[in-house]
């Protein structure tokens, strides 16, 4: 239903998970972010707070991956919370950028393989009060 399949088939993408910036921190070399200061910064840094976490279902093993701000990966750190999660970031992202959790097929396939399960298993993470949003072909 989705296009997690076999690629030979062509299928189209029809699934993304988007959520956005919603805060933007200089943190300096040293400093702690996250639950229980899991990530430590090892140079000054610039984390993006992204307003989606566990109670919407982002597996908190997704600690270390990846999700995509205008086409560029940003890589998630610390421990993922119940309502957002944190990315390092550069001068290029800006407050209310759109996030990338799930990009495409591409994306949520390389996701499962780091988190060692299947595609289909990610979709029905997402907890219900993620809004739904469905969009006619076109």
């Amino acid at each position: 239903m989705y296009g997690l399949t076999n690629n030979n088939l062509n299928l189209k993408n029809t699934f993304e998970l988007i959520s956005e910036v919603i805060e933007i921190k200089k943190v300096k070399k040293g400093e702690t972010v996250s639950y229980d200061g899991n990530y430590k910064a090892s140079k000054d840094t610039i984390i993006g707070i992204v307003s989606i976490g566990y109670a919407d279902g982002i597996n908190r093993k997704m600690t270390g991956s990846y999700v995509y701000i205008n086409n560029k990966k940003y890589r998630i750190i610390g421990n993922i919370c119940m309502d957002m999660l944190m990315i390092e970031i550069d001068e290029d992202v800006s407050l209310y950028d759109k996030v990338y959790i799930f990009k495409d097929i591409n994306h949520i396939t390389e996701l499962s393989n780091y988190l060692e399960t299947i595609p289909y298993e990610l979709l029905c993470d997402i907890s219900k009060r993620v809004p739904r949003f469905y969009l006619e072909k076109e």
